[in-house]
């Protein structure tokens, strides 16, 4: 399934063991997505919402209710900025802290106790609020797609960073590597995938209902 080796605040690295069929989802099976540094994200994320607030704009942090909405929440706490949070992203996380997950300080949305001075934790496909108190709303979406040319505009966002709770390129090839596999099966993600893996003498298949025969 989806997994990621890069560094969480909310869950442990993909445990890696050798096997001799190794059956994988790869997302992200492109060199194009290979994701920036964790520091790099982190300091992006915290500096739209900083300059947001000192915009007098509403930091509207978008990330979906499960997973990376309480990254999301622990990298501004460790930042020292609570968060106002959607009903669904607050049941995900209560669930979070029951399993003794640190999401340091937040509230839950209220529309009229809310003033705009703190960031909005927000699921993508949920009602977007359009200003508070006059403020204005300067919105960002947690995606790996964030990669992908016009991920902006497709997402109707001021701007997009690639936190992915998937690995990227690399990771998907890191697995691989130490899992050391006699057999490779893909499903959900690019097809092409396989013929890069075949390329590095790996034994890849993608499966399908109807599978392709391959000449080579």
């Amino acid at each position: 399934g989806d997994f990621k080796l890069a560094r969480s605040y909310t869950c442990e690295p993909a445990e890696i063991k050798p096997c001799d069929v190794l059956l994988m989802e790869c997302t992200y099976g492109q060199p194009r997505y290979a994701f920036p540094n964790r520091d790099e994200i982190e300091e992006r994320l915290i500096a739209f919402v900083t300059d947001a607030l000192s915009d007098e704009c509403v930091p509207l942090v978008l990330a979906y209710s499960l997973g990376k909405a309480q990254e999301a929440m622990a990298i501004l706490a460790k930042a020292g900025l609570s968060a106002a949070v959607h009903s669904a992203v607050a049941t995900m996380a209560a669930a979070y802290e029951a399993a003794g997950v640190n999401l340091g300080a937040y509230a839950l949305y209220d529309e009229s106790a809310y003033d705009g001075t703190y960031p909005l934790v927000w699921p993508p496909n949920a009602k977007r609020p359009r200003s508070v108190g006059g403020r204005g709303i300067r919105s960002v979406m947690l995606s790996g797609w964030g990669l992908t040319s016009g991920a902006r505009y497709r997402y109707g966002v001021d701007d997009v960073i690639p936190l992915s709770d998937h690995a990227d390129f690399p990771a998907l090839l890191r697995y691989i590597e130490i899992a050391a596999p006699r057999k490779v099966l893909l499903v959900h993600g690019g097809r092409d995938f396989v013929w890069r893996l075949r390329r590095l003498g790996i034994d890849a298949e993608y499966l399908e209902e109807h599978p392709q025969l391959s000449l080579f």
